[in-house]
């Protein structure tokens, strides 16, 4: 059988350790709900960074870009700055995400907390029915006492040190007690209704005790509360900057394969014009050397019939000096055979004879001139038939210049009269 002392120091400490216990267990959630609640906005903090600078990226992306408008699309510039930009990019994408699902564990958490936060005072009850198996364990408290225990298990953590209290002001000193009912662990102490109107006491403290800690509790409940609004307000803050960011990255994109589009067409298009300037200058080139060879075949042509024209007026130029000598000689023979009696009549004859001979080789030069022009008409068989076709039909139209005259007149006032009744009938 147990002392009284010791088992009301039992009785205190057990109900001090669990009341600790307890206050500690009350106190750890609202620490943990505030320590994720600053890890989330930490997060929100950085996400809303990483989103602006994944945005000024993407500014300068278009930037620079329009500056290298001019540039090709496959330039070294161009690719340079691009892969700059792949990276930035991937590096914003990973880290957004990793912050994202940082936030969605944090928030999972703080959700598991709030729930098993509504459950502290179902908690607490546990607690306090865990005291009272001890205390019964540990000492068979009076049946009073039982009963103010049992109806204590409702209130909170602070009715612990009434419990201890209540247990402690309980005497079982044995000179109050006959040696027969020394050990009787049912036996109360005179001073019992002493001891009643302080639990009446102390149990009204609990009862205030228990108002100001569910007063405590709405005041954390409104907390919670005005903390889960500033994170679903954060939850919708993220959500318009993905809906943000998607907006940006979808547009981007557009403006990308536009400009990509339009460049590949330009691409395409100075290709057709580089071909087709290409076998323009092929063609012309071509054109030129034929040019150059039928000019130099022309060149040579021409010179060779201007040199045998050349040598054949020579030709002929010496023929009527030969031609002119021998008469002059033939003259002189004659002259001396006939006598120098006449001899003024002879110089007179001789001079016209000579302006005869000079009125011959004028005549003679104009007939080869013309044979020259008319020459290339008669040098084949066809040209020599068509020569003389026309030859013929211009004589014919000469003769006969009056009556075709008078038939073509006919035959123009035969169509005048014509048109003119066929448009009287129309009308």
């Amino acid at each position: 059988m147990f002392d009284s002392n010791q088992t009301e120091e039992a009785q205190s400490q057990y109900m001090g350790s669990q009341s600790s216990d307890n206050d500690s267990h009350a106190v750890e959630p609202n620490d943990e709900q505030e320590r994720l609640l600053r890890k989330i906005e930490i997060v929100g903090e950085k996400i809303k960074a990483a989103v602006k600078a994944k945005e000024a990226d993407v500014d300068e992306f278009l930037r620079m870009s329009a500056n290298l408008s001019g540039y090709p699309l496959h330039s070294p510039q161009v690719m340079r700055i691009r892969l700059m930009f792949n990276k930035k990019n991937k590096k914003s994408t990973q880290l957004i995400n990793s912050l994202q699902k940082k936030l969605l564990a944090y928030q999972s958490s703080l959700q598991e907390l709030e729930e098993s936060g509504s459950l502290r005072r179902g908690f607490t009850e546990t607690v306090l029915n865990n005291v009272g198996q001890g205390l019964k364990s540990v000492i068979n408290v009076p049946k009073d006492l039982t009963k103010r225990l049992l109806r204590s298990k409702s209130g909170s953590a602070d009715n612990l040190p009434f419990l201890s209290a209540g247990a402690a002001s309980h005497s079982f000193s044995p000179k109050f007690v006959g040696p027969e009912r020394k050990q009787s662990v049912f036996y109360v102490s005179p001073k019992i209704d002493r001891r009643q109107q302080q639990g009446e006491t102390n149990e009204e403290k609990v009862q205030s005790g228990q108002q100001m800690s569910e007063t405590g509790h709405a005041t954390e409940l409104a907390q919670v509360a005005s903390l889960t609004e500033e994170v679903g307000q954060l939850r919708s803050d993220h959500c318009v900057l993905s809906e943000n960011v998607s907006s940006i990255r979808n547009q981007m994109l557009q403006e990308y394969s536009y400009f990509h589009g339009a460049l590949h067409e330009e691409k395409c298009r100075y290709q057709r014009l580089e071909d087709q300037l290409n076998d323009t200058i092929e063609l012309h080139q071509a054109e030129v050397l034929n040019l150059k060879q039928e000019i130099e075949t022309m060149e040579g042509r021409l010179r060779y019939q201007f040199r045998d024209q050349l040598q054949d007026l020579q030709d002929v130029i010496a023929r009527s000096q030969d031609k002119n000598e021998s008469i002059e000689k033939a003259v002189k023979d004659l002259q001396q055979a006939v006598g120098l009696e006449n001899l003024s009549n002879v110089d007179a004859g001789g001079q016209a004879l000579r302006a005869l001979l000079l009125f011959l080789q004028i005549i003679i030069f104009l007939l080869f001139a013309m044979w020259q022009v008319v020459s290339p008409c008669f040098r084949t068989r066809t040209r020599l038939v068509t020569t003389i076709t026309s030859v013929v039909v211009g004589i014919f139209v000469l003769k006969n210049w009056d009556a075709l005259q008078g038939k073509a007149y006919v035959w123009f006032l035969n169509s005048s009269i014509q048109s003119a009744g066929e448009n009287s009938s129309q009308t």
